[in-house]
């Protein structure tokens, strides 16, 4: 009686590369569909969660994360951010004119450090998205600066500065923080007369025109009527008015202010 015929050696290897190969497809498949459903939040990072195109409310900590194929997640840095007028980076500088009680027109350099509030993260995104800075950040402060500046006359202002900045730290912290904020620092670095050539060159809207639009901007509630509908557009005809002549015209190798 004749014994079964084993598998031959080259059979077995066949069967053995057929099984790695399989099992490689299959790693490679949970890789990328990891990669692809998984997400890592940075410490000083936050992340929406976003279904269908809109916030569901979730807010993931930091650390690795997996989502289902229905959700994405949008990252928003949470730490501290710095707006100044200051030529930063190879930047040209954001120039800002102020008029004083006493109708001298002066140059402001200041420099102002906010933060994301991370409670707030879900209004910011639907009233915002990622335009707050330009949108909203940069004109408050701006239009803050100038208003408050406009309460004091030129050769006061030295004296006061402390003060000054105060009266505009707490205004902006109170304005930004309706809007998911947090102002933590606000410094004027330096103030300088414009000679009356330069002067010449600027219209600079009324102190009164300003607080009017100040009112205005601050009035921009979080949650507008529809998560897509950003309030950018309708901010921008009441700042082009104010924020168009803010900025000198600068020399062709410098560039234009933001």
């Amino acid at each position: 009686m004749t014994n079964p015929q084993k598998p031959s050696q080259t059979l077995l290897f066949v069967l053995a590369a057929v099984g790695a190969g399989f099992i490689f497809c299959l790693g490679i498949t949970a890789i990328l569909m990891a990669r692809n459903f998984s997400v890592v939040i940075a410490p000083d990072e936050r992340g929406l969660v976003i279904s269908l195109g809109q916030p569901t409310g979730e807010i993931l900590e930091p650390g690795l994360h997996f989502l289902p194929p229905s959700q994405e997640v949008v990252i928003i840095y949470i730490g501290q951010q710095t707006y100044t007028t200051v030529a930063d980076s190879g930047e040209p500088p954001d120039l800002l004119t102020a008029t004083t009680s006493d109708g001298e027109k002066i140059y402001v350099d200041i420099s102002a450090v906010y933060a994301v509030d991370p409670e707030q993260l879900v209004n910011l995104y639907i009233a915002w998205q990622d335009h707050y800075t330009q949108g909203l950040v940069r004109p408050l402060i701006r239009l803050e600066t100038l208003d408050t500046l406009s309460e004091y006359p030129f050769a006061e202002i030295p004296q006061h500065q402390a003060e000054i900045e105060q009266i505009t730290f707490d205004e902006l912290n109170q304005l930004l923080a309706k809007q998911g904020l947090i102002l933590v620092e606000y410094n004027i670095l330096d103030i300088r007369e414009i000679s009356p050539t330069e002067g010449s060159q600027n219209t600079l809207p009324p102190p009164g025109g300003r607080r009017h639009l100040i009112d205005q901007v601050s009035d921009v509630r979080l949650l507008p009527t529809k998560p897509g509908d950003l309030p950018l557009p309708l901010l921008l005809p009441l700042l082009l008015p104010l924020l168009l002549p803010l900025s000198l015209p600068q020399p062709t190798a410098l560039g234009t202010s933001n």
